[in-house]
């Protein structure tokens, strides 16, 4: 379909004013680019967990009504590893029992992107950090508890060859998992 809106500001407020052209005719045929990848994960109790994983695209083959746009294929490979001292610290209280059943995370990453620029393809690479914090913090019960995971990264984009430039960043990342039983529903006898 071929759509042509016109839109009325109002602040930070877009409105719907008018549309121009509406062609529901309009024949297009877009061949999307094959993905593939595979991975693996080794894993020793709650100690420690290893993985590993590798993709590609073939962004090469992405083609609108017959026109490539000159996309090179694509590939991204990630490890990275886990480790948590203790599974529970039932044994230890207070913060030497809480520092033990924190998970540490530290990886790696190489991206290798599908644009090209004076004949040098873009890539990007990085290492993260990241601890797993269980919230709230419950030593002397068994269950599953949630999880609050802070990600440190730090990366370098691009490249300053051929008149390029490079990019290096710092990101920031918060998660939440939340593990616990809600509406559970009691029963007295």
């Amino acid at each position: 379909d071929l759509l042509a809106q016109t839109y009325q500001q109002f602040g930070t407020i877009e409105q719907f004013r008018d549309t121009i052209l509406n062609d529901a005719s309009v024949p297009t045929r877009v061949t999307l680019p094959a993905m593939g990848g595979f991975g693996f994960s080794l894993k020793k109790d709650y100690r420690w967990m290893l993985q590993a994983d590798y993709m590609t695209q073939l962004w090469s083959q992405l083609t609108n009504n017959g026109v490539n746009y000159g996309l090179k294929n694509s590939q991204r490979a990630t490890v990275g590893i886990q480790f948590q001292p203790v599974q529970t610290a039932r044994s230890g209280t207070g913060v030497l029992g809480y520092f033990s059943v924190i998970q540490y995370r530290l990886g790696a990453s190489y991206y290798n992107t599908s644009i090209e620029l004076n004949n040098t393809q873009l890539n990007e690479k990085s290492i993260n950090f990241s601890m797993s914090l269980p919230v709230p913090y419950r030593p002397k019960l068994a269950e599953p508890i949630s999880r609050a995971t802070f990600n440190f990264e730090y990366g370098i984009r691009g490249t300053v060859q051929n008149n390029l430039i490079q990019e290096n960043f710092f990101r920031v990342t918060v998660g939440f998992t939340i593990n616990d039983k809600w509406f559970s529903h009691y029963k007295y006898d």
